[in-house]
């Protein structure tokens, strides 16, 4: 499973450098994002941060804030707000 995962990550690591138009991120700076989004919205879904009587205004922002970094959008997919 974790050899899956961490081909799946290559694959995706490999398309955002591809369509970056920016100055491209180092590999490991790109797959160290896409952690963070996966643990953040895993957070998210699963209330982690409500369970602590917090918002996760923050966390969703901190997921637009790395999309925006990866070159993508600042904004969340409606399926996701």
């Amino acid at each position: 499973m974790r050899l899956a995962r961490a081909q799946s990550r290559a694959r995706q690591a490999e398309r955002i450098e591809r369509a970056s138009s920016g100055v491209p991120l180092p590999r490991a700076d790109i797959v160290v994002r896409l952690l963070q989004i996966e643990r953040l919205a895993d957070a998210v879904a699963e209330e982690e941060l409500a369970d602590m009587g917090l918002d996760d205004a923050v966390a969703r922002g901190r997921i637009g804030q790395i999309l925006a970094e990866l070159g993508g959008t600042d904004t969340l997919p409606a399926s996701v707000e």
